[in-house]
């Protein structure tokens, strides 16, 4: 009478080979989420130079049209009251004169009356010049006090941007990477570590190339390709990882009869 046996045997994996679909499968992952990343990240740039009125690289903060104008309010305002100062000068001295002398001619009495006239309607005019620079003044004042409080409630949104922005950099762009690695090594047939790896540099260079290349010169694609090669291991751990997911193939139960 025979014996029956029970053996468990783990068929070996096929070669490996390369698999230009699964390649192209995880390039269009890792667009898709490291290109969600980087919109966050250039939405949040957006809104930090919209709220500090930066040029574009977000270096020369732009002029407020409402300050310059105020200003130019005051710097008129300061002129004037000075034009008036000095005519108001001016005829004080030659009344000083006049009233210095004990007999006045007629033609000298004639101007003196004029210059007491002058001087009072100068020193009206000095008067609203005198009001209308403190009203300009009291304009930038307003101005600044506005800018100050609306500052404090722009340096939270500046300060949570800035961490958004530090967090996607340094976390979610290499997790986009490795995910899509991970994804390609996991639900791929037979060893596909590779495929993703390779997918992760043409990802990056086509996500973030006009990041470093936009008027950076030869440091913008330095930056690039170690960018490159980071992605390119991240992806390769995912995919490794994948692959561990996927687990060996099936074990085969064969009865042998003896």
């Amino acid at each position: 009478m025979g014996q029956e046996e029970e053996e468990f045997y783990e068929p070996k994996r096929p070669k490996p080979q390369f698999d230009m679909k699964w390649l192209l499968i995880g390039f269009a992952i890792m667009v898709c989420l490291r290109g969600g990343v980087q919109l966050y990240i250039e939405f949040a740039k957006h809104r930090v130079n919209k709220i500090t009125k930066s040029d574009d690289n977000g270096t020369n903060p732009k002029p407020d049209p409402r300050m310059e104008k105020a200003n130019k309010k005051v710097e008129d305002a300061q002129s004037k009251l000075n034009k008036v100062s000095d005519e108001v000068f001016k005829v004080n001295q030659r009344l000083s004169v006049l009233r210095a002398k004990t007999k006045l001619t007629a033609e000298e009495a004639k101007q003196k009356d004029g210059d007491e006239k002058l001087a009072s309607s100068l020193t009206l005019r000095r008067e609203n010049a005198e009001e209308e620079l403190r009203k300009a003044n009291e304009h930038v004042k307003e101005i600044v006090s506005e800018k100050l409080s609306e500052g404090l409630g722009d340096v939270g949104t500046v300060f949570g941007a800035g961490i958004g922005i530090g967090i996607a950099y340094m976390v979610f762009a290499p997790f986009a990477f490795f995910l899509g690695g991970l994804i390609v090594g996991w639900k791929s047939p037979g060893n596909t570590i590779m495929e993703p790896a390779l997918a992760a540099i043409g990802a990056t260079i086509v996500i973030t190339s006009w990041d470093f290349l936009g008027g950076v010169g030869e440091g913008g694609v330095a930056c690039l390709g170690c960018s490159a090669i980071f992605s390119f291991m991240i992806a390769l751990v995912g995919a490794m990882i994948g692959e561990k997911i996927q687990g060996p193939a099936a074990q085969v139960n064969i009865n042998i009869n003896k």
